[in-house]
Parts: structure tokens; C-alpha cells; sequence
């Protein structure tokens, strides 16, 4: 069992030619498209002219504390025979404050008749989460719907075989992208991959574009599953080997794969009393029309601490944090003991 950098020190000297994509190339594609690339990508690149260009321009982010791990691992991709002549292009960052919004999108033509579409997942900053927690009440969201027409706008040959893929939100958005297509454009996707995708706010089955990609969806979750037992997704779950305490498994980093895909095992056996079980909890305890106020007054009290990025908030001493939680003059006093529970969680 490797991690992703190991896997790729292993499979890297491989050209796809000769050992076809797979799922660990998926996860790897993953962590590359959390990388910022702000305006670097104005045209289609290799993934080798990428690297450079990357290495020359970038200006390091201390707030994000992958940032050296991803570069790292642009890098290598860059200089591998298996990734060196992929190419990137489309991508999208597009940043909406007033609809709060926060999408990625890029496209990896893999070879001349197959693409990879991957959406990323959650940023660091405030407005990023503010839309995570926006979908517990709110369907479709805004990057939701900005997933559909991006991915509509890239299936259109017909003899191209396209692949879905995201991690956590971008996960979210593969899946919910893919069931929004007309049925034409769905026969076209041959697979989609969502690395610990957290669930609906609807019962996405009763879609009857569901039943189309069903059979093509394959979701992978760590061990000790948080973000992807989030609404309580309906769709069948691959857990994964990883290392690390519960919270810190949803990092891609800390994911164990074998040689063609990620190491498979059984869920951890207090799964159904986790953080997890926890937070749908206390989700479900609040109707769907009074949500929207709690989160916003949740958002609200960190904006007005200075709060926005989740940076600023993982570094807070627990005894702030819980301050500042309690200045919420919105939150019933169950809300209020509950966040701070699960803040005492996240910063044990």
C-alpha cells in the first residue's frame, strides 16, 4: 500500500498506453485540481509546461498547510512519462460573493478520445464553506448548478469517453452534474468517481436520471468516514485504508492505495456514532425553512470576529472559538452546546 506520491513513484515511469487510467490516476487528478492555479491556465498545456510555469509564478499560501505537498506533487506529475503530455485546459475559478458561490472546474485530455472533467472541493475561505453549508437547505446550489452547464458544455463528442471525478464537494458536484445532463449526454459518460462525497439535500434517487449513471458511479470513503456519511448519501461506499484520526482521513494525502486502485477495507466499527452521526443529527433536528437562519448567523458571528478562511479558525484556542460561538444571539442554547461540542472535536 502507497500514498499518493508513492503510488506515483511507482506507476509514474508507466505511459497510460501501456497500463490504462485508473482509480489511484483519479485520486491523483484530485489533489491536482485543489491547487490554485489563479490565471496560469489561459490556454491548453501540458501538465509538464504546467509544473514549470507553476514553479516559476507562484507565490507559496501559508493558510493552506498542503501547499508544499501539492506543489510537490505537480511536480512530479510533471516529469513523469504518465502524466508529463497529459493536458490541462477550461479551467475555471469562478468566485461569486453575492450568490455565494465557489466553483472549480478543469478539463485533462488524457488522449484524444478520452477526458477526465474534475470539479474541486472546498477552498479555504469563509465564502467556500458558507456555500458547503448552504446545501442544507438550499437545491440545487449555486455551484451546483454552475457544475451542470460546465460539464454539459464539455461531453460534446460523441466519440470521446468522458470520466466524472471529484473529492468531497467536487464529489458532490460529479455526481449531481452527471444526473443533470439529457440522456443523450449521460450515455457518454462511461464512469464517475467521487472521493468522500458528502450527500443531498433531496433523495437524488428519485431522479430518474439516477438510475442511468448508478451503475457508473463508484464513491470511495475513508475509514472513518465523516464528509461522505454527511445527509446521508444514498449511493453504495468503497471505504478506504488510510492514516491518520478521523477528520484528517478526508485529506487525499493520508490515502492508502494498492496497485490499480485505493486499499479497500471495512467501515470503522463506531462509524455510526461519529462526527458524522453527529452533525446529520443535529441537521435533522432543525426544519429545512429555519435552517438557512442558523447558518447565516453562524457565518455572520465569524465574519465579524475577522474570520474568512478556515485558517483563521482552525488556529483560534478552543476557548475563543467557544466564545465566539455563544455570541450567536440567534442559536437556541441546544445549537450553542452543540457547536461547541463539536469544535472541541475538530481542535482535539
Amino acid at each position: 500500500m502507497n500514498t499518493a506520491p508513492a503510488y506515483l513513484n511507482f506507476r509514474g515511469d508507466l505511459p497510460f498506453w501501456y497500463s490504462p487510467f485508473n482509480d489511484n490516476d483519479a485520486v491523483l487528478l484530485s489533489i491536482l485540481t485543489s491547487v490554485d492555479f489563479g490565471d496560469m491556465i489561459t490556454e491548453e498545456m501540458t501538465l509538464s509546461r504546467l509544473a514549470l510555469k507553476y514553479k516559476n509564478t507562484a507565490i507559496p499560501d501559508k493558510r493552506d498547510s498542503l501547499f508544499n505537498e501539492k506543489a510537490h506533487l505537480l511536480y512530479m506529475m510533471g516529469s513523469s512519462k504518465r502524466f508529463s503530455n497529459v493536458k490541462i485546459a477550461d479551467y475555471v475559478k469562478d468566485i461569486d460573493y453575492v450568490n455565494e458561490k465557489t466553483f472549480y472546474g478543469v478539463v485533462f485530455h488524457i488522449n484524444p478520445f478520452f477526458d477526465c472533467i474534475v470539479f474541486r472541493g472546498t477552498d479555504g475561505t469563509l465564502i467556500s464553506w458558507k456555500e458547503n453549508f448552504n446545501t442544507l437547505f438550499e437545491s440545487p446550489t449555486a455551484g451546483q448548478s454552475e457544475a451542470a452547464r460546465y460539464l454539459k458544455n464539455h461531453l460534446g463528442s460523441a466519440f470521446k469517453k468522458y470520466y466524472v471525478i471529484g473529492h468531497s464537494k467536487g464529489g458532490n458536484l460529479a455526481i449531481y452534474s452527471s444526473i443533470n445532463q439529457d440522456q443523450k449526454l449521460i450515455k457518454r459518460i462511461k464512469r464517475i468517481i467521487a472521493f468522500d462525497a458528502p450527500g443531498f439535500l433531496d433523495d437524488i434517487t428519485k431522479n430518474e436520471s439516477y438510475d442511468l449513471i448508478k451503475e457508473r458511479l463508484t464513491t470511495y470513503v475513508p475509514k472513518h468516514c465523516i464528509v461522505g456519511n454527511l445527509l446521508n448519501p444514498p449511493f453504495d461506499k468503497k471505504y478506504v485504508n488510510c492514516v491518520g484520526k478521523e477528520v484528517y482521513q478526508h485529506d487525499l494525502f493520508n490515502w492508502l492505495l494498492d496497485t490499480l486502485s485505493p486499499s479497500l477495507t471495512e467501515p470503522a466499527p463506531n462509524l455510526n456514532d461519529n462526527l458524522a452521526a453527529k452533525l446529520n443529527a443535529w441537521v435533522y433536528s432543525i426544519p429545512v425553512e429555519e435552517r438557512k437562519e442558523v447558518i447565516d448567523e453562524l457565518f455572520s458571528v465569524f465574519t465579524k470576529n475577522g474570520i474568512d478562511h478556515i485558517y483563521n479558525l482552525l488556529h483560534l484556542d478552543l476557548k475563543r472559538t467557544i466564545g465566539i460561538i455563544m455570541s450567536a444571539t440567534k442559536f437556541s442554547s441546544e445549537t450553542r452546546d452543540f457547536l461547541s461540542i463539536i469544535f472541541k472535536e475538530l481542535k482535539s
